[in-house]
């Protein structure tokens, strides 16, 4: 996910081949969190349901694989958001008054 800051109150994500979103800054750390963790429960899981099946038996291991990974990914999706939401944001030492 590429980041572009436009301004200091708006945040470019690049969320698809030519599309980019305009959000806050505080959004779009959500958001990242969001997709890291999506990212990374998605291959663990897909890993992990293929290391727990017999693969001989199954005709096409990558559709395992996908049921695994965006099942877990799904989860992740979630537990990024919330945690993204509730962590502190980083202070970059500017006080809004």
């Amino acid at each position: 996910m590429r980041i572009r800051r436009d301004n200091e109150h708006t945040e470019q994500l690049h969320v698809a081949p030519g599309v980019w979103a305009y959000v806050d800054p505080k959004n779009a750390r959500v958001l990242k969190f969001g997709g890291y963790f999506a990212l990374g429960f998605g291959l663990v899981g897909g890993t992990l349901l293929m290391g727990l099946m017999d693969l001989s038996r199954v005709k096409d291991p990558f559709i395992i694989f996908s049921i695994g990974s965006g099942g877990a990914g799904a989860v992740g999706m979630i537990v990024g958001l919330v945690t993204g939401a509730v962590l502190p944001a980083k202070t970059d030492g500017k006080e809004k008054q």
